[in-house]
């Protein structure tokens, strides 16, 4: 992260900012380098603390003159520290419970910056063959490709049907994954990714995350009409860098998770400016010209065959394809 030159920070520029409280609240990591002679083995250190404890983030802030004020030498990234995995009678104690009629495995025994494939190997040996039989293994259900009117229930099917597997699920639909999840839940094997708090904006730069991590991987993002706005501008990022990112926008012309909100709170009538707030009209955004705006390939869908043929296609190529269902 670049900052004003150190020499220069006690101007009070006006476009000083809190560059060490934005990399503390993001961050797993965060330092300031104070010399440019210490470049080179703060940056090592930054490499270690992002690959230490299975990955995690780590903030390097350089103010400008770092990059031409004289440093000397250069420096190698040390390995990570050992992953710390629990102790023996723990994995023994967790399997006990395992061996009990209806158990599952929670994720208690094994944070996500231990060594979760010690943990998972030992709790294997400790446990022993399973002994599983056909009761134990349910049956592929995949729905069949809806037909007719359009509906949230029906997109969600027939993205069930034609999704691949191993597919990265982006959910930030909002008010309408509700509708999406009982067909979804018939899909092959997949990973969901959903918006972790109130705030909304996360669905297409989470994608955008996604499809880096994971290259060899078919992306999916369910995003609202309203929330997409937040952070329209990495659909470029899925354009400039080829993306294999389907979007699928909701578009019902506005923030329903608001309508929902105020319902919620025993409010069923508002006047005209209140309706304004929520609705996104007066002009309509038109998705599939704002994806072509960024370099994505756009289509909007009004009935499911419409749907069923754009996501079929979007399944069958790579790079970032837009959907705009209209609902």
């Amino acid at each position: 992260m670049g900052d004003h030159a150190d020499y220069h920070l006690r101007f009070e520029a006006p476009l000083k900012g809190d560059t060490v409280g934005i990399g503390e609240a993001i961050s797993h990591w965060t330092r300031v380098c104070t010399a440019p002679g210490r470049v080179a083995g703060d940056g090592a250190d930054a490499v270690q603390a992002a690959r230490s404890r299975n990955g995690q983030i780590a903030t390097l802030i350089l103010p400008e003159n770092m990059a031409w004020d004289a440093a000397e030498g250069h420096a190698t990234a040390p390995p990570p520290p050992p992953l710390h995995h629990p102790s023996a009678q723990e994995v023994a104690a967790a399997a006990c419970a395992l061996r009990q009629p209806g158990a599952v495995l929670l994720i208690d025994l094994c944070s996500r910056d231990m060594d979760i494939e010690w943990t998972l190997r030992a709790l294997s040996d400790e446990l022993g063959e399973a002994g599983l039989e056909a009761d134990d293994f349910v049956e592929r259900d995949l729905p069949s490709l809806p037909e007719g009117a359009l509906t949230l229930a029906k997109v969600g099917e027939a993205m069930a049907a034609l999704m691949p597997e191993n597919v990265v699920l982006v959910d930030e639909g909002v008010s309408s994954s509700a509708h999406l999840a009982p067909g979804l839940r018939r899909a092959l094997g997949h990973d969901v990714m959903t918006i972790t708090g109130g705030s909304i904006g996360c669905g297409l730069p989470l994608g955008v995350g996604a499809a880096v991590a994971c290259p060899d991987r078919k992306v999916v993002v369910l995003e609202g009409h309203g929330s997409g706005m937040y952070t329209l501008q990495s659909l470029w990022t899925m354009a400039r860098e080829g993306l294999d990112v389907t979007t699928v926008v909701f578009a019902n012309r506005g923030d329903q998770i608001l309508r929902d909100e105020l319902a919620a709170v025993g409010v069923t009538e508002v006047g005209r400016n209140a309706v304004r707030m929520f609705d996104v009209v007066e002009p309509t955004l038109d998705w599939v010209a704002l994806a072509k705006g960024h370099g994505v390939e756009g289509v909007q869908v009004t009935d499911m065959a419409g749907f069923n043929a754009a996501f079929a296609g979007a399944m069958a190529q790579k790079g970032p394809r837009l959907i705009e269902v209209v609902c």
